[in-house]
């Protein structure tokens, strides 16, 4: 893979690509909160060949800008992915999003449906938002524009690393996917994500979010891990069940990564879907 930044709207965006052209439209990857697009590193290498892969970490996450005066919401990121799609030369894509990624890119979906193929929605939050729950609430510093707390940094953490069925490789994704949030301009921008996200409207219906999957013109998957206790399965069956032709796909034993932990087996969701 080769990385690169982009200047979208007066910030920069950071992306990887990878694979070849000519094999259809190309796949992009859309990571979720609090991590970036290293995410997908297992499951790229499994993605059908002849197919351009464009996983970008989204503004404020990985190596990207940090977003001081920029707003976070999934619409927010949706335009931005929609400039950086437009500098790559990509009219049309399949999407595939994890966690607050599959939210925005449902949101792309919405808003563009002529530039998507197909989508994937991995363990998408449905209804709130794991991370802007009252148990991690970033605090009256936050709410003032000031850092999180390191108590509700830790939180943070120990709630993503209770996603993972291997806990020790965990902890291990997480420390990488947080260092950018370890110092205490990283703290005050970690705290305008779970501000952003405190505000944000999940649907838990395809239909009432407008989506235009809702028709059956976009074909969608819905992927979710059994063993997910962050996006619960049974909330992203009740999505996949408002959008006709959507299929659900749990994927047995597995958390709420399953980018990382299970990468065959949702390569093999994936696969079917874009060959459909």
């Amino acid at each position: 893979m080769r990385g690169e930044f982009v200047d979208v709207g007066g910030v920069r965006l950071y992306y990887y690509a990878a694979g070849t052209r000519g094999g259809g439209d190309p796949i992009v990857l859309v990571h979720g909160f609090a991590t970036s697009s290293l995410l997908w590193r297992g499951l790229i290498p499994l993605l059908p060949p002849g197919r351009r892969i464009v996983a970008a970490d989204l503004l404020g996450y990985g190596r990207s800008d940090r977003p001081y005066n920029s707003a976070l919401t999934a619409g927010a990121h949706a335009d931005r992915l929609r400039s950086l799609l437009a500098e790559l030369r990509i009219a049309r894509a399949s999407f595939i999003g994890h966690d607050l990624g599959a939210t925005v890119a449902l949101r792309f979906s919405h808003a563009w449906p002529a530039l998507v193929s197909r989508l994937c929605l991995v363990d998408p939050p449905v209804g709130r938002h794991w991370a802007a729950s009252a148990s991690i609430s970033p605090g009256a510093a936050a709410m003032l524009g000031g850092p999180l707390s390191a108590f509700a940094r830790g939180r943070i953490r120990a709630r993503m690393i209770s996603g993972y069925i291997n806990r020790e490789a965990g902890a291990r994704s997480c420390a990488r996917y947080l260092k950018p949030f370890s110092d205490a301009a990283g703290g005050i921008v970690l705290a305008r994500h779970a501000r952003a996200l405190r505000g944000e409207t999940f649907p838990e219906n395809g239909a009432a979010a407008g989506s235009s999957a809702v028709s059956g013109a976009i074909p969608t998957a819905i992927v979710s891990g059994s063993l997910d206790t962050l996006a619960p399965p049974r909330r992203a069956q009740m999505l996949a069940d408002s959008l006709p032709g959507a299929t659900f796909h749990e994927i047995e034993g597995m958390g709420h990564f399953s980018p990382e932990e299970a990468p065959a087996r949702l390569s093999e969701v994936v696969g079917a879907l874009l060959a459909g």
